[in-house]
């Protein structure tokens, strides 16, 4: 990419001047702490009522940028800023209001170095003028955004304006990026989004594409968390180019162990969230999605996802009328799997996936989940050149792609050249559907609108020809319906896309899966639905009771009739919770007795083991079971107690058997709800085989956290190759100077948030006199120690 002659960078800390804190509590005590409940968890269990994130317009979450430039930071005026050297490592930059540009050039871009922080003053905009493509673009890492409205950029259709080149460790908060042409933001690995407003842009919000196209260059661990993403694709990119599949709120490709959680996403014209080839690892929990021309989620060709208390309301209207209007029958809900799920065996995060304890409510259909038959790796049905998790690479279709659309005689199972709604658990959900209110071509008795199912249809290519995959997916893949609660006229669609069955039917039990599956022979009854009821008549309003979760564990599917190649999948139960610790107080993994609840993520085994020991007589062995990465984590959700606000070391010593690697610790702050709240925690180091290294960092629980869950991965593993963990811990570290409510050794806004996001609370870290309330006097013996 072409760069301007002159664009820079920042980084550091932002932090105020004395004399400007008032602006910020003036704000805050006049609003009354308007909209600080964002910055609250969720009650335990419940999906949202209300949007968990309403950013856009909201001057207490976005107004809040420092009114003069921080101690130390390179002040930018408003008006061209092409002359300004935005590159250096280590700087904080500071955007005076007004109006910035970078040159007149389609090029000019700022091109941000390492640890580099660019914050806005109230009213500081960053406009593209409609000539410059990009904002910030390159592989700086560690890069922090905040307080900047970003908007007018011109980039090309699958491009981004924000982080165009997938930079690792960004973090972007408390930003509006809007009116964009391509993306708003691009997404990279270890990244934080945070209480942004991402709005009518003009392809999406934010295109999480595409790593650097290698197994260990994925995107992967990052978060999106209470932002609002809102009427988004104003170019209408499907129309323009039908069948682009290039639309929606955010589009994900090859993703990995990304959490989207508390976010409002509407009004989007196509899908809200889009799930699109290879991904896996996704948890997508307490999101209000709500009005979306197409699907609130659709998860496509890809693996294992999370997805539960989540409000979604009104989705796929608009594509679901237009469909009818054709008579196209083909079920359209408001979550749509499509060759997606959990098959066993292959470090799969989530077995088996579920779509659980969330609200439906007046969406055009419901959940939908489908496999198509000519869609596999190597398949011209297939519209990406890329393999399965199954045949070892995610890249590349050579190794099951033959002639005219069949698979190299070298696959000993052909199935393992698919992408399978497999082991996919629909269960404890809330369906309410009033047709009459939806309008349109849905009706009362209509059998376009309130329809859920499970099914495929007629395969056309040679490789899986006539209702093989219409019987696997419906009965042979442990695909379940189960203790949902329906209202309204649904309808459920078993087998094929065409089939409609009664409520009945649909919970009856299922038949024997033929021996011969290539003549035309639907099935009547699909033994679906155990445990749940239908109510005809519609509750007034919308249905908002606090849903119970379940433990949920691995069903055993249907056994594959004789003459298919593969096996049946093996039960994973869903593990014991150990003891926890004293609250608050943390917690060490020594593994003198067993694992400690720490197990094999992907492509790794574990054991207990006393050839090496830290401490103690015993360590953990991870044992890498492929090439390339490998990943181990503790037992969801976790057994380390936290309490917000306390600062925290966080620890582990690794040794190599013979090669060093790096080694990544990583501490995921889960809130009462075992939802992930705050930014992720991760410290690395290269071990080796003379002796043990440790890995360490330090942090403060955020909001709303109560524990923690660890996580370690190494880099570029050979085969069988062994590495040693010990003394895995997370234990209390008491701030270090009266203030410093985060533990970074500086008294600043970032604390100022902690202490007011604690007003009138009895939380004793930030209680600096200890009168048993988070106060005035507090406020003020805080300012009086800012700066320090």
């Amino acid at each position: 990419m072409k760069s301007a002659t002159q664009t820079k960078k920042l980084a550091g800390r932002a932090s105020f001047s004395p004399g400007k804190i008032g602006l910020v509590i003036a704000a805050f005590l006049v609003a009354g702490f308007a909209g600080a409940w964002l910055f609250s968890s969720n009650a335990a269990t419940a999906w949202p009522s209300t949007p968990p994130a309403q950013i856009c317009g909201n001057n207490a979450i976005l107004g809040n940028g420092p009114t003069s430039a921080p101690a130390g930071a390179i002040s930018v005026p408003a008006g061209n800023n092409s002359g300004i050297d935005f590159g250096q490592d280590n700087k904080t930059y500071w955007f005076a209001p007004g109006t910035h540009t970078i040159g007149n050039d389609m090029y000019s871009q700022i091109e941000p170095g390492n640890h580099s922080t660019y914050v806005g003053a109230p009213g500081a905009i960053l406009d593209g003028q409609g000539i410059n493509r990009y904002a910030f673009t390159q592989k700086a890492t560690h890069v922090t955004i905040r307080y900047l409205t970003i908007q007018n950029f011109v980039a090309p259709r699958d491009e981004g304006v924000v982080n165009h080149d997938a930079g690792s460790y960004w973090t972007i908060e408390y930003s509006t990026i809007q009116n964009n042409d391509g993306a708003g933001l691009m997404a990279g690995s270890y990244n934080l989004y945070q209480y942004n407003c991402m709005k009518n842009n003009g392809q999406y919000a934010i295109n999480a594409c595409c790593g650097d196209d290698s197994e260990t260059g994925d995107i992967q661990e990052w978060t999106l968390d209470h932002n609002e993403i809102t009427g988004n694709n104003t170019d209408d990119w499907e129309t323009q180019v039908p069948g682009c599949g290039c639309t929606g709120g955010v589009k994900f490709w090859l993703n990995k162990n990304v959490t989207v959680t508390n976010n409002y996403v509407h009004n989007n014209r196509g899908s809200g969230l889009w799930l699109d080839n290879n991904n896996r690892g996704f948890i997508i929990e307490y999101n209000y999605i709500s009005d979306n021309d197409a699907e609130a989620i659709f998860a496509e060709a890809g693996y294992d996802f999370r997805i539960r208390y989540n409000n979604i309301i009104r989705n796929k209207i608009v594509q679901g009328s237009a469909t009818a209007a054709r008579g196209d029958n083909f079920p359209a809900g408001a979550i749509y799997v499509s060759e997606s799920g959990s098959p066993t065996g292959y470090g799969i995060r989530t077995v088996p996936s579920v779509i659980s304890e969330n609200n439906f409510y007046n969406n055009w259909g419901g959940v939908e989940l489908w496999e198509n038959p000519d869609r596999y790796s190597g398949s011209s049905a297939h519209t990406h050149v890329s393999g399965t998790i199954k045949v070892g690479t995610l890249y590349d279709d050579a190794a099951c792609d033959g002639a005219s659309d069949t698979i190299l005689a070298s696959v000993v199972n052909k199935y393992d050249c698919r992408w399978s709604t497999e082991n996919v658990i629909v269960e404890n959900n809330i369906f309410t559907i009033d047709k009459p209110a939806i309008g349109g071509n849905c009706t009362v008795g209509s059998t376009y609108c309130g329809v859920s199912g499970v099914f495929s249809t007629y395969g056309t290519y040679p490789e899986f020809s006539s209702f093989t995959i219409p019987w696997r997916v419906t009965f042979q893949q442990g695909n379940i319906f189960r203790n949902n609660t329906y209202y309204g006229d649904w309808k459920f669609a078993g087998w094929e896309a065409s089939n409609r069955t009664s409520w009945t039917n649909w919970r009856a039990a299922a038949p024997a899966v033929p021996a011969n599956t290539t003549t035309y022979s639907p099935p009547g009854t699909f033994g679906q639905d155990q445990g749940s009821t239908l109510t005809a008549t519609v509750p007034a309003g919308s249905i908002t009771p606090t849903p119970t979760p379940s433990v949920t564990a691995t069903p055993t599917p249907t056994p594959t009739p004789s003459g298919t190649a593969t096996p049946t999948p093996t039960p994973t139960p869903t593990p014991t919770p150990a003891p926890t610790p004293t609250p608050g107080s943390g917690t060490t993994k020594t593994f003198e007795t067993g694992t400690d609840q720490m197990s094999a993520w992907f492509s790794s085994s574990v054991a207990r083991t006393t050839a090496q020991a830290h401490g103690g007589s015993a360590s953990l062995a991870v044992t890498a079971t492929a090439g390339g990465g490998w990943g181990i984590e503790e037992n969801w959700p976790g057994t380390a107690e936290v309490t917000a606000g306390t600062p925290y070391d966080i620890s582990a010593w690794a040794k190599a058997a013979t090669t060093g690697r790096q080694i990544t610790l990583t501490v995921i702050w889960l809130d009462a709800a075992d939802a992930t709240v705050g930014t992720n925690v991760t410290a690395s180091a290269t071990d080796n085989s003379a002796g043990w290294t440790k890995i360490s960092a330090s942090a403060t629980a955020p909001a709303g956290a109560t524990h923690a869950l660890f996580r370690v991965n190494g880099a570029a593993a050979a085969n069988a190759e062994v590495h040693y963990l010990d003394d895995i811990a997370i234990s209390t570290q008491p701030p270090a100077k009266v203030g410093d409510l985060n533990g970074d050794n500086s008294v600043n806004i970032l604390d100022l948030s902690i202490l007011l996001a604690r007003w009138n609370t009895t939380d004793a870290a930030a209680d600096l006199n200890d009168d048993n309330v988070v106060g005035i006097v507090d406020l003020s013996m805080f300012l009086s120690r800012w700066g320090t």
